[in-house]
């Protein structure tokens, strides 16, 4: 680390001291100021055709998407239409109330006369690509991160036709004639509502000029007729596995590339159809020659999933080492209808609650037409946090329609009150959870010990890492495992290992 490095790095410490010193003994952030951890939200609202850099996103998106699905998708980018567009600015905040500005790190301040120049780390921009053929209509969903400028990393792509991409089978919108293009940008696909982290699929019929008074008839979202829906298998596997981030036991970045090429092959060996990853990172100092964005290792490591990544803190080494951020993703083969993330608890004075934490909701649809609530989180390394946290997931799973999956890497063993509220066997503030069940637990017994933890170790000690499952007459357990090729130390795929189950959906048949 060179001066200027060591410079930062002492500005930023004593900022955060007189932050401090400010703080009460529980002090929460206002989540709706931030995006996330450390990030304020701050959308863009000039964006244009015109921005030089959207162009860039936009090509590198139609780059992405045509790789993956040549045989669908238009010979030429100006055969595709775009919409939706968002650009969020990613400014840094230390007290995550104000933005903090380049001249207040620097030594001699500001002159007072000059302007102000904030510390961004880049932008997330947001989008819909489409296009249109005789008879069928396309839609892919991308989130981009954008830092430095030009430097491009997919975070999200979710799209609701993969078997037409797949086996050319009929998309999920069909005409008798020619659908006309959008005459307006402004309806938005992929859309936030005001004060809310929830991105949704709007119907792809509107847009179509008039398609409530077309021949267009909207099919199953799932890409599956509806005469064909009884063949589709109703079982399904979910995999929750905490990546360990960009680390290696020699701190060697060919150690890292070398230990998540492996990881990629033990999620391989399974063949999940749902994952939940946590301590997924995008670090731009490190990855090696696979470059900062972990996702991405992912996704070129495990073909045929959709996916989508939800930062939940920009790690404070950013301002000497580049923008570092961790948080947790979902991947999956099945159509991800919509995203949604909740900020968890957080107390600032707490040094065991320094990182944001987040629970990434997905929507997903299984062939059989069934909606499933897909949720993965990341706790705390805070008592006081990880029940504040599972407080709030269960209020928000109570509001969810349909069967419920809820993963994650929980850092508490089975006897800590987190995990007994969630059991149902102790309540939290007047709440007491119904129906929820650890599903290894329930498959194994409460004395079948299912270690997750630490592979690094010749043995393991902890149970730390969950699924557990809203019961559900439409949906139950067959079985539950924790994949473990007994490869430790260095060899290990990560420090934890991963859990997988496998369920089944009621038909009509059964």
């Amino acid at each position: 680390m060179d001066v200027v490095h060591y410079l930062l790095l002492f500005q930023y410490c004593i900022a955060v001291y007189f932050v401090n010193c400010k703080r009460q003994i529980h002090d929460e952030p206002d989540y709706s100021k931030i995006e996330y951890g450390g990030i304020l939200h701050k959308k863009d609202t000039t964006v244009s055709s015109q921005d030089k850099d959207l162009v860039a996103v936009i090509q590198y998106s139609y780059s992405f998407v045509k790789e993956r699905f040549p045989w669908s998708v238009p010979d030429f980018l100006n055969q595709t239409k775009t919409s939706d567009v968002e650009k969020l600015e990613l400014v840094y905040s230390i007290d995550e109330e104000n933005p903090v500005y380049k001249e207040d790190l620097m030594q001699q301040g500001h002159d007072g006369v000059s302007p102000l120049h904030v510390i961004l780390f880049g932008f997330l921009y947001k989008f819909t690509l489409y296009w249109e053929t005789q008879k069928e209509a396309f839609a892919h969903q991308f989130t981009v991160s954008m830092f430095p400028r030009e430097v491009l990393n997919m975070y999200s792509h979710i799209y609701s036709d993969p078997q037409s991409h797949t086996q050319g089978t009929p998309p999920s919108v069909s005409c008798e004639s020619n659908p006309q293009p959008m005459t307006s940008q402004s309806d938005v696909l992929l859309q936030r509502e005001e004060g809310s982290h929830e991105y949704f699929h709007k119907d792809a019929s509107h847009w179509l000029k008039d398609s409530d008074q077309s021949s267009c008839k909207r099919e199953p979202s799932d890409g599956v007729s509806s005469d064909k829906k009884h063949q589709s298998k109703p079982d399904f596997t979910v995999m929750s596995f905490n990546t360990w981030n960009m680390n290696s036991l020699s701190g060697k970045e060919k150690h890292y590339v070398k230990r998540i090429q492996y990881l990629g092959e033990v999620v391989a060996r399974s063949k999940p159809d749902i994952i939940g990853f946590q301590e997924v990172r995008y670090e731009y100092s490190k990855g090696g020659q696979l470059g900062p964005s972990q996702v991405q290792h992912l996704v070129d490591m495990l073909e045929g999933y959709q996916f989508v990544f939800q930062p939940g803190q920009l790690q404070p080494n950013s301002l000497y080492e580049g923008r570092t951020e961790e948080g947790v993703a979902i991947f999956s083969r099945f159509p991800i209808m919509s995203v949604n993330h909740l900020l968890l608890f957080r107390n600032r004075s707490n040094s065991a609650d320094t990182h944001q934490r987040v629970c990434l909701h997905a929507v997903i649809s299984h062939p059989t037409g069934t909606q499933i609530n897909i949720l993965n989180t990341h706790l705390s390394l805070s008592h006081e946090a990880r029940e504040k946290a599972v407080l709030a997931i269960w209020k928000y799973v109570k509001q969810l329609q349909g069967p419920v999956i809820f993963m994650g890497d929980l850092n508490a063993e089975p006897e800590e009150q987190a995990l007994k509220f969630l059991r149902g066997e102790v309540s939290l503030e007047n709440q007491q959870t119904t129906g929820f069940v650890d599903v290894w637990s329930e498959t194994h017994g409460q004395d079948t010990p299912g270690l997750t933890y630490n592979t690094l170790k010749q043995d393991l000690s902890k149970r730390i890492d969950y699924i557990f499952m809203k019961k559900s007459k439409h949906m139950q357990i067959v079985e539950v495992t924790t994949p473990d090729d007994e490869r430790r130390g260095h060899k290990a795929a990560s420090d934890h290992l991963p859990v997988f189950a496998k369920f089944t959906l009621s038909t009509p048949e059964t």
